[in-house]
């Protein structure tokens, strides 16, 4: 797949580095996703009727994100994986149980005495990861089947002339 582009200095714009920084600019679609599908719902509209709580309940879905992302952090580093080896979906799953039956009692308010964080980092921790380097014999769903012509694509950068006219 061709990649275009106006930097046409290749010493100091070299195409390998191009290419990378073009599959890295994914990984801010990967974060969209999970915010707007996973997160927030497929689907689900922000409930906010202006401007201003619309914002407020994308700071709070950002903030929620964030903290999910530093639990998968935590529960990669002690067990000496890479985060990206650790399942968003589960985070979220795990995190929504554990705090929900950690909840306090309807009638005296008692709340368990554990440490919440750390329960639910180890939790975490003991899911199975993601397979980051499996291969798929198929997409999982059709929406992935539709895009599978961008997975484990080549790219080539070739140095063309411009023949646009020089402004001086």
């Amino acid at each position: 797949m061709p990649i275009l582009t106006t930097l046409l200095d290749h010493t100091t714009y070299p195409a390998r580095q191009i290419a990378q920084a073009y599959a890295q600019r994914w990984q801010a679609e990967v974060v969209y996703l999970r915010i707007k599908v996973t997160l927030r719902g497929a689907g689900t509209r922000l409930r906010g009727q202006t401007p201003e709580l619309a914002r407020q309940e994308i700071w709070g879905l950002l903030i929620v994100y964030n903290a999910l992302c530093d639990l998968a952090v935590q529960a990669a580093v002690s067990v000496g994986v890479d985060p990206d080896a650790i399942s968003f979906t589960a985070v979220l799953t795990l995190t929504r149980t554990h705090f929900s039956a950690g909840a306090p009692c309807r009638n005296c308010g008692h709340q368990p005495t554990d440490d919440a964080v750390e329960a639910l980092v180890t939790a975490i921790a003991a899911h199975p990861r993601d397979r980051t380097a499996r291969q798929r014999t198929s997409p999982r769903v059709n929406a992935q089947q539709r895009t599978e012509h961008t997975r484990d694509v080549n790219y080539t950068i070739t140095m063309a002339a411009s023949n646009l006219p020089k402004v001086e």
